[in-house]
């Protein structure tokens, strides 16, 4: 009975570390986002959640200097947690996404 118990706990303790594997942008993975291309936004730790300070809006899009990039308005998504993110390999922009009072 005892083995059991401790079977169910650590079985359980795995599942949820997996649940929880994307941690703060999980809705993104668990929305299947998409960029325009087709590309899924969220892979292995690609997702960055972004200060509004670090987002500047402009009259083409936005501009994350951090990041090096500007993300045309027709390119951002929608965010569902109200807050900037942005997903990118090393080399690509995959997705962004602003919250609604901010596109």
């Amino acid at each position: 009975m005892i083995r059991m118990s401790a079977f169910t706990i650590v079985f359980a303790l795995a599942l949820s570390s997996q649940a929880a594997a994307h941690g703060a942008y999980d809705w993104i993975n668990k929305g299947g986002y998409r960029n325009s291309t087709g590309d899924q936004c969220c892979g292995k730790d690609d997702c960055f959640q972004l200060e509004a300070n670090q987002v500047e809006e402009g009259k083409d899009g936005y501009r994350v200097p951090s990041h090096g990039v500007t993300v045309p308005f027709r390119d951002v998504q929608r965010s569902e947690d109200e807050h900037y993110w942005i997903c990118r390999t090393t080399s690509k922009l995959r997705c962004f996404f602003a919250p609604s009072s901010g596109s």
